[in-house]
């Protein structure tokens, strides 16, 4: 052999011996790094078996965590193999774990991207054998980003999955607290945009996902998107109606006044007003709407389609509430109408989803 020859080949085994390879494994070493594929997860209660394919022979080890970054690794298992296998032990039950599968061929090492897996929960008497109940969801935007709440009736954790269209395009961070209060922000929202949307949540055996539902981002900053939604043809129908019953109320003042009958107007002066125009609610959900500037001590008949729903009375002040009515079955633009016994009138054009 070449002298060049020697040298190059003493330079591989003593590479080898670095890496603790046998001499056979040394000189057949590769120059590129392992590619992981098929990365899976068998959880139970208290361990999980994590398997994965290398296109060449690789030894096998997982680092995990309940967060990142990882704190702890699998045993090292050294065989060279293509397909690998790591018992995860020692467990919390119903807990969401971090992990990522490690394979190194002798000479390079290769991780794959973090993934997520949860345990079972098979000792558990909460939420073992039925789906959480989804209840009281809401949402708040803002320009950029909007924060989802709602309630489950057993403890489970959050996610929201939505887009701009379905299906859905994006899921948030899966928040895995195990609670019956859920919380979700969702940023990098575009302002003035129509989103559609549904909450989820698992208490650890079961998953159950809300209705589809919708929300519109504010445009605080002025900006046009270039068409007009349903949402805001919604809110357009709204401020109509709000004029609407201001006209109503200064042409019943101004004929009371001509009239000098002297009715008076609202306890705090100004047109007759609704709190929830313009708002958004779950189908059957409970309403509770908010009126002010009415006349003094008088009745107010509530209707819906012609049809009246509820009666009111308003205070010394010109205010009332309606207590409990139930919104429409039936997802939709509705128009409630507000009727005060002495003149005053207004109207709140709500949407059901």
């Amino acid at each position: 052999m070449a002298a060049g020859g020697v040298f190059a080949l003493a330079i591989l085994v003593f590479a080898g011996a670095r890496l603790g390879l046998p001499l056979a494994q040394a000189q057949t070493a590769t120059t590129t790094e392992p590619v992981i594929s098929v990365v899976s997860v068998a959880p139970a209660d208290t361990s999980a078996v994590v398997t994965w394919t290398t296109d060449e022979m690789a030894n096998s080890q997982v680092a995990y965590g309940t967060s990142l970054p990882y704190t702890a690794t699998s045993t090292l298992d050294s065989s060279m193999v293509m397909s690998h296998s790591e018992l995860l032990s020692g467990l919390s039950p119903g807990t969401t774990y971090h992990y990522e599968v490690i394979s190194n061929d002798g000479t390079s090492t290769t991780m794959s991207a973090d993934g997520t897996f949860m345990t079972t929960n098979a000792a558990s008497t909460t939420g073992s054998t039925t789906e959480p109940v989804i209840s009281s969801v809401s949402v708040v935007p803002t320009d950029t980003s909007a924060t989802v709440t709602w309630t489950t009736d057993q403890a489970a954790n959050s996610q929201i999955a939505y887009g701009t269209s379905l299906p859905y395009t994006a899921t948030s961070t899966l928040d895995s607290n195990q609670v019956t209060n859920h919380s979700e922000m969702l940023s990098g929202l575009t302002p003035g945009t129509t989103y559609h949307y549904e909450v989820i949540s698992n208490n650890g055996t079961n998953t159950n996902m809300s209705m589809d539902g919708t929300f519109m981002t504010t445009n605080t900053g002025g900006g046009s998107t270039g068409s007009t939604t349903s949402d805001e043809i919604v809110t357009l129908q709204g401020q109509v109606a709000q004029l609407q019953s201001e006209v109503s109320l200064l042409q019943s003042q101004v004929a009371a006044l001509m009239g000098g009958s002297g009715s008076g107007v609202g306890g705090t002066g100004g047109a007759a007003m609704i709190d929830q125009n313009g708002q958004s609610f779950a189908v059957n959900s409970v309403l509770d709407f908010g009126g002010h500037n009415f006349n003094h001590e008088e009745n107010v008949t509530v209707t819906l389609n012609g049809q009246t729903v509820e009666t009111a009375h308003a205070d010394g002040g010109g205010n009332f509430s309606t207590g409990n009515l139930t919104a429409p079955a039936t997802p939709g633009t509705y128009t409630y109408v507000f009727t005060g016994a002495n003149g005053d009138s207004a109207s709140a054009t709500i949407t059901v989803h």
